[in-house]
């Protein structure tokens, strides 16, 4: 009541913006949720791609794990692909963080 007295606006009239306005928010807050969808799934199956190869390899009799926990250049290589792995996670969460609202 003190907005409209204050702008001289009818309170009918008021409502009805603040309404509008709401209401336009709400739909782009759904439409970036959706536009994020898509890289954040992308970012799940790029985490789960070296463990899936991972898993695969040892079914298949490449005996990976050994190789990657042998205390030498596979486990060189393990703790860099785990770190590099880490820092894209890092990064592409922060991309789609900036792409939110509010972060």
């Amino acid at each position: 009541m003190a907005l409209s007295e204050e702008t001289g606006a009818p309170l009918a009239e008021l409502a009805r913006r603040l309404a509008a306005a709401a209401e336009e928010e709400a739909e782009l807050h759904a439409a970036i949720r959706t536009a994020v969808a898509g890289p954040q799934t992308t970012q799940l199956i790029l985490v789960l791609l070296p463990l899936a190869g991972v898993g695969l390899g040892q079914i298949m009799g490449a005996d990976a794990f050994s190789l990657l926990l042998d205390g030498g250049v596979g486990t060189g290589c393990l703790v860099l692909g785990m770190a590099l792995l880490a820092a894209g996670w890092w990064w592409g969460r922060g991309m789609i963080r900036a792409a939110m609202p509010h972060g």
